[in-house]
């Protein structure tokens, strides 16, 4: 079960990272590596904070206001296309549910430990779903009417935010072999360093490597050895490269 916010990637347009919450002004819209600002803190970064529930990553907030469902269809990022941050190659999508079934749009709330919890739970925040399959009519959610709200809208309106989905499909940290990693467990453990090497059970990460428990707790995920960090591989979640402002 996972602990808390997961900190996984940044949100770029036209290849530029930016601020999660930035209103969309047009441009390509990807998820991709973390962005280490070391002149902020973590709160102020530009990191993603994700819920990791049912095996996917769901956006903790709207990471990008003012945008229209057929916007986002146009980019293919409804009903999901294929991505690669990193070692991680993922499925993005919008969230699955509808004003009678609120199926993920629930989940999020709950992972949240309730809608005062869920930040801009206010917002309303676009899903996949439409009404009665008329792409015309997605379905829209927000926690304004109670502790769930769900209704269908015109998929032109552009004043609605996006909190995309995650789903994992596959890792390979072979490829990010002699690159500064970020490498993350589900209770949000994060040890950073050159990746040196892989093995089938462990990473070993050098270059002056460093360590982030948010719980206080190891949680067995990482060991010293001398001036290198051994990762269990049984414990990592998202394995992905480092990128400095």
């Amino acid at each position: 079960m996972a602990c808390g916010l997961i900190e996984f990637g940044s949100l770029y347009l036209d290849g530029k990272p930016v601020y999660p919450g930035t209103s969309y002004k047009g441009g390509k819209i990807e998820i991709g590596p973390t962005i280490q600002n070391t002149t902020v803190s973590r709160a102020a970064s530009k990191r993603l904070k994700w819920y990791f529930t049912g095996g996917r990553l769901i956006a903790s907030e709207c990471i990008l206001k003012d945008i229209s469902w057929d916007a986002l269809n146009a980019k293919n990022l409804v009903y999901g296309r294929e991505i690669t941050v990193g070692a991680m190659r993922f499925r993005i999508r919008l969230l699955r549910g509808n004003p009678d079934e609120l199926g993920e749009w629930m989940e999020l709330v709950n992972a949240a430990g309730g809608p005062v919890n869920l930040a801009g739970s206010r917002l309303l925040t676009w899903g996949q779903d439409c009404e009665e399959d008329d792409t015309n009519w997605p379905a829209a959610f927000a926690c304004i009417a109670g502790p769930w709200c769900g209704y269908y809208t015109s998929s032109e309106e552009k004043g609605f935010c996006w909190r995309p989905v995650l789903e994992c499909l596959s890792m390979d940290p072979t490829l990010l072999l002699g690159k500064r990693v970020i490498a993350t467990s589900n209770h949000n453990c994060q040890c950073s360093g050159i990746l040196e090497s892989v093995s089938d059970y462990d990473l070993v990460l050098g270059g002056s490597p460093g360590a982030h428990f948010p719980h206080g707790k190891n949680y067995k995920f990482c060991k010293a050895m001398g001036t290198k960090i051994a990762i269990d591989r049984g414990k990592l979640l998202f394995l992905e490269e480092e990128m400095e402002t």
